[in-house]
């Protein structure tokens, strides 16, 4: 009789058993027991909040269970001021009809303190339902409501809608091991989803849209896991992890046309593991601001105004990532990884840098800007920029950056050069293929008239081997193994 939906990736097990059910029919809103007794009733549209409460409490007080809400609209009337509309209470599961069981604000709420629609306590659960927070009908409780709140350890949200919240719309707070999975955040007016405080909680296969802030917004979690979820079309970045976030693994998320980064590590952030995500026309595909020691490897930054950007960041691996065709639009100064100042030991390694087809040609592959503070010792090494840019495949304004074996950018070449003395000449050159003049050059004659005192020179093009007496004539008499770098 009452299954549970569908969920994202196929169907779930029928469940008939609860403890209370929920319903209304016309003018009455009324909660009856697995019997069929009574356990609240009044009337529809003024006490839905309160036959939902007292069916939770009557749940709570037999041990737990589960309160099933029938398919309808349920108004919330009211939140007590700095207070919850509704309590889940421990060991209590609410759940109802998918999107066709909706919780909704009333209009003309007012409120000064931070207050929440729900919260849950430890190990309960809210599932398969919508809640509408109204935040146009109610633009009074506008920064002070959030529709659901989850501060307590084991409290779960699943396959939850939760849209136009007047702030939050689903907020794990200063608690632990707390699950919001296969939710559906939308137009809230802060950010749809934003844990603060939380350790060991993930937030996994949600899907976030249309927030005036932030899609998922994560201030000082650890070891939390933000894995597969899609968000787009955010007003501020589709994933943010700041405010001394640590230890925390951002994986496979889709991040798509969000005004602000895809993803932005928004420091203090430390030791965080962004990979294996997708960052598609977003104003930075990955914005590293103020963040030491993470790793961000495997990453796709396709046609974003900027692929990866670095800015005030130490000691972070940005390795093995695909980043192709970021351009801003009537701007195309910039790199499709860039750093911007105050940047220090990072390494750029193994990554693939293309300038991709069209109009979105970037001047830049790698750029380390000129700034005051100074970028200073950062590696770029191992990557393939070749057609990173339309004018530099790296170009490097920073202080001691360290670059090498990069496709695209020789810096380093050797071979062996021969040549025919003539018994005059005393000057020969070799074409290094570097980007610039070597800062080492080696050479090593091969034969017994090659080894005649000289001494080497390099400029931007060649290496120059200078005899202070000319070698002796003959052909081919002349041979030299030689290496440069830069």
């Amino acid at each position: 009789m009452f299954s549970q939906p569908q969920g994202w990736f196929g169907l779930r097990e029928p469940s008939r058993a609860f403890s209370a059910i929920v319903r209304k029919d016309g003018s009455t809103v009324w909660a009856e027991d697995a019997s069929g007794k009574t356990i609240a009733s009044g009337e529809a549209g003024v006490d839905d909040a309160s036959v939902i409460q007292s069916a939770i409490d009557s749940v709570a007080n037999a041990g737990g269970g589960k309160v099933f809400i029938r398919a309808g609209t349920y108004i919330i009337p009211e939140v007590p001021d700095g207070g919850s509309a509704i309590r889940i209470k421990s060991n209590v599961e609410v759940s109802g009809e998918r999107w066709n069981t909706l919780l909704k604000l009333a209009d003309n709420v007012s409120l000064t303190q931070i207050s929440n629609l729900i919260i849950l306590e430890e190990e309960s659960c809210i599932a398969d339902l919508s809640i509408d927070g109204n935040k146009s009908g109610a633009p009074e409780a506008a920064n002070y409501l959030d529709c659901v709140c989850l501060p307590a350890p084991l409290a779960r949200a699943e396959r939850i809608y939760v849209k136009n919240s007047p702030r939050y719309g689903i907020r794990p707070l200063n608690t632990k091991a707390v699950a919001v999975i296969e939710c559906i955040g939308e137009g809230c007016h802060a950010s749809n989803f934003m844990p603060t405080g939380l350790k060991n909680g993930i937030i996994a296969n949600c899907i976030s849209r249309f927030s005036e802030v932030n899609g998922i917004s994560c201030d000082n979690i650890k070891y939390c896991d933000i894995i597969g979820n899609v968000c787009y079309e955010n007003t501020g970045a589709g994933i943010r992890i700041a405010v001394s976030s640590e230890g925390c693994s951002v994986v496979g998320n889709a991040c798509y046309n969000n005004v602000g980064p895809g993803i932005r590590l928004d420091g203090p952030a430390y030791r965080n593991t962004i990979s294996g995500n997708v960052c598609w026309g977003n104003t930075y595909g990955i914005n590293i601001e103020r963040a030491k020691y993470n790793l961000v490897s495997a990453n796709i930054c396709l046609r974003n105004c900027y692929g990866i950007r670095i800015h005030e960041s130490s000691y972070n691996l940005i390795e093995g990532n695909y980043v192709l065709e970021n351009y801003e639009e009537g701007d195309p100064s910039g790199g499709n990884i860039l750093f911007v100042g105050d940047n220090h030991y990072n390494t750029i390694k193994n990554n693939v840098v293309k300038i991709g087809e069209g109009e979105r040609s970037t001047e830049c592959g790698i750029l380390i800007s000129e700034w005051t503070p100074a970028n200073t010792n950062n590696f770029i090494i191992d990557n393939d920029v070749t057609n990173g840019g339309a004018s530099f495949n790296i170009k490097d304004k920073g202080i001691d950056t360290v670059i090498k074996r990069n496709l695209g950018y020789p810096t380093e070449n050797s071979g062996t050069a021969t040549f025919s003395g003539d018994g005059t000449t005393t000057q020969f050159s070799i074409a290094h293929g570097l980007v610039k003049a070597p800062t080492k050059v080696q050479v090593t004659p091969m034969t017994a008239d090659a080894a005649s005192d000289f001494y080497v020179t390099a400029d931007d093009t060649n290496i120059y081997i200078n005899y202070k007496s000319a070698p002796p004539s003959g052909t081919d008499n002349l041979k030299f193994s030689w290496y440069a770098e830069v």
